[in-house]
């Protein structure tokens, strides 16, 4: 049967881009950040030193409270605006006896301004921005107010040439955040097509197995049903014992149909599936009873405390006491089968042991093949073992299985009652 394969997801839906990766990360901007407020202290202190003759300690801390601010921005966009703030109003104020020079705002103060809003844009909400650029605004304009030495068409033109560059690189700024974020909800949205591509997928694969089941196997059933069920009225001749052995392959045939239909409607995802009734941990001495009626010799030590065994348990136990009936029947025809369900304090222990099959029944059944079942091996290597074993570790449980000294087989099971 052919299946299809689950689609893949979009190349650029696997890994963030190369300036998402640069932007988005935390690790990047403090960084560059850090590096770009070294760089601002490294060049605005000797200019505010030299150049506008400020005392070296003030041109010190005014560098330094310009260049942090960009990197409080990253967490503390608040304090951020308000160092940046107090710190460009004290140079204005520190260089305001300056003439023929950049005034009201020095190149080093309006990159770090600058900064700031690019790292407020791209970090934050927009009201966190149009703060720290109004308050910069304002700040230039109250200057021009002030007396200072150089000239007012200067300082004016200074002035509005900081509040354009501020007001572009924060919108620029604003809108790559704006980008990125609509690039990563596009990626959500694919991976999230994906998976329901994926899923889709999947209950068609499921739908189909669960069709194929129905058109072979559950045929296949029903005619053993019928056919066992009505051979007493088509051979009149048959013994008592013959009809009884009819009856029970129409039973058994009849409970694999009804344990079916269980399984399609849970493959096709109907809502009714979970109202199908489960076996339970008693319905276990009909199991070994039906088991019995096929002339197996199978002996039944029962006690498990029921009120204590949670509905997944005690449905877990069923399996493995049918699967290893099943594995005995199939891999050791005519050795006697030895059940065992007892209560311990955490919980259950379940165990199936069948002796080693004569050499008689070990040739017929391997007749079909010329090799007769070796149980050491035959009764170990299906796919029953596997779903037995997932059953059990999913409840937290622990299996055991294995040869036994006499050249038997034995499963054990041990069980959490809740």
């Amino acid at each position: 049967m052919h299946t299809p394969t689950a689609p893949l997801e979009p190349a650029d839906t696997q890994e963030p881009t190369q300036l998402q990766a640069l932007i988005g990360s935390d690790g990047w901007y403090w960084l560059t950040t850090i590096l770009a407020a070294v760089v601002l202290v490294a060049v605005g202190w000797p200019v505010f030193a030299s150049a506008y003759g400020m005392w070296v300690v003030v041109a010190m801390l005014i560098a330094l409270g310009q260049a942090v601010a960009p990197v409080l921005a990253i967490r503390l966009p608040t304090l951020a605006v308000v160092v940046g703030a107090v710190s460009s109003a004290a140079g204005i104020a520190a260089t305001a006896h300056t003439s023929g020079l950049v005034w009201p705002w020095a190149v080093t103060t309006t990159i770090a301004l600058g900064l700031t809003c690019i790292v407020l844009g791209l970090r934050h909400r927009w009201p966190h921005l149009v703060a720290a650029w109004a308050v910069s605004a304002v700040i230039g304009a109250g200057s021009l107010l002030l007396p200072h030495a150089g000239a007012f068409q200067g300082a004016f033109a200074n002035a509005i040439t900081t509040a354009a560059i501020t007001a572009g690189v924060g919108g620029i700024a604003v809108l790559l955040r704006l980008w990125l974020t609509g690039r990563s909800q596009l990626a959500a949205e694919r991976r999230l097509g994906a998976a329901e591509a994926a899923k889709r997928t999947e209950l068609d694969n499921r739908n189909r197995i669960a069709q194929e089941l129905h058109d072979v196997v559950a045929h296949s059933m029903s005619v053993i049903s019928v056919q066992a069920t009505t051979a007493q009225y088509r051979l009149p001749d048959l013994d008592q014992r013959s009809r009884e052995e009819f009856d029970s392959i129409a039973g058994s045939a009849r409970q694999a149909l009804t344990e079916m239909r269980g399984l399609l409607a849970v493959l096709r995802g109907s809502h009714d599936a979970d109202l199908a009734p489960q076996p339970t941990i008693d319905d276990i001495p009909g199991l070994v009873s039906a088991t019995r009626s096929t002339g197996a010799h199978v002996d039944l030590e029962f006690a498990p405390d029921s009120a204590r065994v949670a509905p997944t348990a005690g449905l877990t136990a069923f399996r493995v006491v049918q699967e290893g009936l099943s594995n005995a029947l199939r891999h050791a025809a005519g050795a006697p089968i030895q059940v065992d369900v007892t209560s311990v304090d955490a919980g259950i222990v379940v165990s199936v042991v069948n002796g080693a099959p004569s050499a008689r029944n070990r040739t017929a059944a391997g007749a079909g093949n010329g090799i007769a079942p070796d149980p050491q091996t035959a009764a170990g290597a299906g796919f029953g073992l596997t779903g037995m074993r997932e059953r059990v570790e999913a409840l937290g449980g622990r299996l055991t299985v294995g040869p036994t000294e006499e050249g038997g087989f034995a499963i054990t099971a041990v069980l959490p009652t809740v």
